[in-house]
């Protein structure tokens, strides 16, 4: 409203006016300019419209402005926060290099270029480390950058100027460049993965030894298809430490814990399986035959490899290994392969499965072995069990502080002493007696081959109920001379031993060793070859007549050949094996034998020698100097088979092969 004074106490009514108001949009502002010589310094003007009114319409009357002193006012160069409406038409004008630093506004400097500082930014730090301001100055840049501009020489270009430098591995924030992670001990990283190396270099050349040496007795007797699985098993375990050579991925986890479980069940899956079968032909308590093949033992051992896959594949899947960061005694970062349940129910795996192989152990503690493989299975057995159960607790106490040079040597020491060491106690005894001319090839010169019918073969026990071996590679020839009456008295009492066992074994409900010694006679019964010598080989018929030999029950073999009416035949054995021979006569008086026995057939004595004189038996059957397939037969020589029946121990028999 206007008021007009018509006089000097009065006013008019009050008058409705129209003003156009103008708003902040409306004005505009100045760049900033120096005002020479008004004041010498910067402005800024703020320039605005106003207008008038006449004749009910509005016009343009004039400009209104407001200067403005820059001096006081501060200039924030750096950029907007992000989700900002503000503006400034001086953000992200600042010159700090953005890779390594990061703007901060300084206020109270005013308006001046450099108003700013750049600070490092996370995981860098300041390259004086003994500076007290760790940062660049905002003023200092703009000026080497303006003499960049300029084409003068200027350090903004150099790399490195103006930068802060990156922080050591595994650092978020750091003030040096002192470590944040534990640095691995690559020298002794290196020495052990050499020697992993060396250690899996060896292990064709003792898969070439089971195959070179596959026909000596003392490595077809072990089996080498599981051998060489025993190998294989080996390998893989091995390869555990070169996986476990760099820095911890879930890769090298995941691949450490595959080669790991697998290597296991090949290894001692093989080693128990050997056991098993060796407990199970141990045990057996019928006159039936036992086959147990490697085959058998290997589909066995597909289903335990199998199991631990279908674990590996489930916890793969489910809950892969991943990497933590854990804390080192100096409070350094180590990473390391996470240890979870899955971790611990494979470790309870493992142990049950060992703990299986103990009781195997010691079931065939006193099964009789001609090269003690078993007795050195059960110490690497017991060595796995003792080291793995030491380990998996150790591994509780390193886990904090983490150490990861020292899991490293602890997991290679384990492998060595427990891989290193089966490997040398299953291989290095075979080794050992193959180069030491222990055991032959049974197909060489001076050895004896035998046949599958010679099963019911036996040995002399000791005083200590410990078995010995009859190797045909040792032991000279002996010559025996037995009397008619010796022969007599020995059949006699023993045949009375076997008919009271039979009787009471029948009586109790063990009619099964009726047919074990039936068993017995029907492979007595069969024909065998032996070679003597480098060009004659003669085949012998089985007799079916038993002698003694310290107290066991023999079953002795003599040449089907004719021999001389007045050659005094002597029986040729190796260590406990006998042979007897003398001529046949038709009338011989046996009576008082058969009699006794009531089970004799097919056996003349002659009663007309002496009891100093060697005593020679053969069949009733006649045969002519050839065998039955047409090769001459030459005296004296003779193969010798032996079945031992322990009487001590009516509860089972004694199935060794001797010569």
């Amino acid at each position: 409203y206007n008021t007009y004074t018509y006089n000097e106490t009065a006013h008019t009514e009050r008058v409705p006016d129209e003003i156009l108001s103008v708003r902040y949009e409306d004005g505009k502002w100045s760049k900033p300019y120096y005002d020479c010589g008004g004041g010498n310094i910067w402005m800024l003007t703020y320039t605005v419209p106003f207008f008038g009114y006449n004749n009910n319409s509005y016009y343009f009357k004039g400009t209104s402005g407001i200067d403005i002193d820059l001096r006081r006012v501060d200039i924030d160069q750096c950029p907007l926060p992000k989700d900002s409406s503000q503006l400034n038409i001086f953000a992200a004008s600042d010159k700090c290099k953005k890779r390594t630093t990061y703007c901060v506004p300084v206020s109270g400097v005013g308006f001046r270029r450099g108003s700013y500082k750049c600070v490092c930014r996370l995981g860098f730090y300041f390259p004086d480390t003994k500076a007290e301001r760790r940062y660049y100055n905002g003023t200092v840049i703009e000026e080497e950058y303006e003499k960049l501009m300029l084409g003068q020489e200027s350090q903004y270009g150099e790399p490195g100027v103006f930068e802060c430098l990156q922080c050591a591995e595994g650092c978020e924030s750091c003030e040096d460049d002192r470590p944040c992670v534990v640095s691995l001990n690559w020298v002794m990283r290196t020495v052990i993965l050499i020697l992993s190396f060396v250690i899996i270099c060896c292990l064709p050349i003792v898969v070439f030894f089971t195959w070179k040496y596959g026909d000596v007795k003392v490595v077809r007797a072990a089996s080498p298809v599981l051998l060489r699985v025993i190998t294989l098993g080996a390998f893989f375990i091995y390869c555990t430490t070169i996986v476990m050579y760099p820095r911890p991925s879930v890769y090298t986890c995941t691949a450490r814990v595959w080669l790991r479980e697998i290597g296991f069940s090949l290894t001692y899956g093989a080693l128990m399986l050997k056991t098993w079968r060796i407990s199970v032909i141990f045990r057996v308590r019928s006159a039936k035959a036992v086959k147990i093949t490697d085959v058998n033992l290997l589909k066995r051992l597909g289903i335990i490899v199998s199991v631990f896959s279908m674990f590996l594949v489930i916890r793969t899947l489910v809950a892969p290994p991943v990497v933590i960061v854990g804390r080192s005694a100096d409070d350094l970062k180590a990473y390391l392969c996470r240890t979870d349940w899955w971790d611990h129910s494979f470790t309870t795996l493992e142990v049950v499965f060992l703990m299986w192989g103990i009781r195997l152990c010691i079931v065939v503690r006193k099964a009789p072995s001609e090269f003690n493989e078993s007795r050195f299975i059960s110490m690497a057995i017991y060595n796995e069990f003792l080291l793995s159960v030491f380990l998996n607790i150790s591994m509780f106490f390193l886990q904090k502080p983490a150490n990861p040079d020292l899991l490293y040597i602890i997991f290679f020491c384990h492998t060595q002493l427990t891989v290193t060491l089966l490997l040398c106690l299953i291989f290095g005894s075979k080794a050992y007696m193959v180069f030491k001319g222990h055991d032959k090839s049974e197909t060489g010169s001076g050895a004896i081959p035998k046949t599958q019918t010679s099963k019911f073969l036996g040995k002399a026990r000791s005083a200590n109920s410990q078995y010995t071996s009859t190797n045909s590679s040792v032991g000279g020839i002996e010559h025996l001379k037995i009397t008619n009456e010796d022969i007599q008295e020995e059949f006699i009492r023993l045949y009375t031993q076997l008919e009271l066992l039979k009787e009471k074994n029948i009586r109790v409900g063990n009619r099964h060793l009726a047919s074990k010694i039936g068993a017995m006679q029907s492979a007595a019964s069969r024909f065998d070859s032996d070679q003597s010598g480098s060009s004659a080989r003669n085949n012998f018929k089985l007799n079916n007549m038993l002698c003694v030999v310290t107290d066991k029950l023999v079953c002795a073999t003599v040449s089907s050949s004719e021999l001389p009416e007045d050659n005094v035949a002597v029986a040729k054995t190796k260590r406990q094996s006998v042979s007897f021979a003398q001529p046949v006569e038709e009338n011989a008086s046996v009576s008082a034998i058969m009699e006794s026995t009531k089970s004799l057939k097919d056996v003349t004595v002659d009663s007309s020698s002496s009891n100093d004189s060697p005593i020679e038996l053969k069949n009733r059957e006649d045969r002519t100097d050839t065998d039955r397939n047409g090769r001459p037969l030459k005296s004296g020589h003779a193969k010798t088979h032996a079945i031992v029946i322990n009487l001590d121990d009516k509860s089972r028999f004694t199935e060794e092969v001797t010569v």
